[in-house]
């Protein structure tokens, strides 16, 4: 029987080997986990050794450590663009790998996973949301309770996308609220927040706020992508 060869995970290219991603990629990937970057955002940091940015230091994230599997450019933002927006569910797998693999790496303990949620309006748009598949997988290979709709979004808050980074922290305040309806509970726990890409931070800190606020002692953020390196 022919076997079909599976196409990577950013590039496309057919793989005659095993996994996920082809090894022109993977190098890339390997090579940004060695930069120097702000633990907050993953901007770059004056002193060129991994620390906290002076942007971070101004607006002091909620959460206490964020980290992401690559940068926004290239493939892999592409990669990630046609995972949210164009239906290319064949790219998740190899990217809640990757993202096992970094969260063991940095050997965070956790309780329990939630994830950024969309509005309603754009989940409905879409059918779907990047990191609740992506924490649904992670609380399966981690075997950690998974709480499913903890956090809702406001609708008519304008996208950060649209937002000069300045203003984003401003533009997301009270944007995320605890569901009414979800008995899960958090105190004293600590967190892992997944979301599919870090620019600022606004938003993860924001929904950080509002984990901190309802008893968690904790918040680490895993991400797929940190964006620009540039305020």
């Amino acid at each position: 029987m022919l076997k079909l060869k599976k196409p990577c995970t950013f590039c496309g290219e057919r793989m005659s080997a095993s996994g996920h991603v082809c090894e022109k990629c993977m190098k890339e990937i390997i090579k940004y986990s060695h930069g120097s970057k702000c633990i907050y955002c993953g901007r770059a940091c004056e002193t060129g050794e991994s620390g906290v940015c002076g942007f971070c230091k101004k607006v002091k994230p909620k959460y206490t450590l964020a980290f992401a599997v690559f940068s926004y450019k290239s493939v892999y933002a592409e990669a990630v663009v046609g995972l949210k927006y164009r239906n290319e569910y064949f790219r998740i797998a190899g990217m809640a790998e990757l993202m096992t693999e970094l969260i063991l790496k940095q050997n965070v303990n956790f309780d329990c996973i939630v994830y950024v949620p969309s509005a309603f309006e754009t989940f409905w748009r879409r059918d779907y949301c990047v990191p609740q598949e992506l924490a649904c997988i992670l609380s399966k290979k981690f075997e950690a309770p998974f709480y499913n709709n903890y956090l809702f979004k406001k609708s008519g808050i304008t996208s950060q996308t649209l937002v000069d980074f300045e203003k984003r922290y401003t533009n997301i305040k009270g944007a995320f609220y605890k569901n009414p309806l979800c008995r899960a509970n958090i105190k004293d726990k600590t967190v892992l927040l997944v979301d599919d890409v870090i620019t600022t931070g606004s938003t993860v800190s924001e929904c950080a706020a509002v984990l901190k606020k309802h008893g968690a002692k904790y918040v680490y953020v895993a991400a797929l992508a940190y964006g620009s390196s540039v305020i």
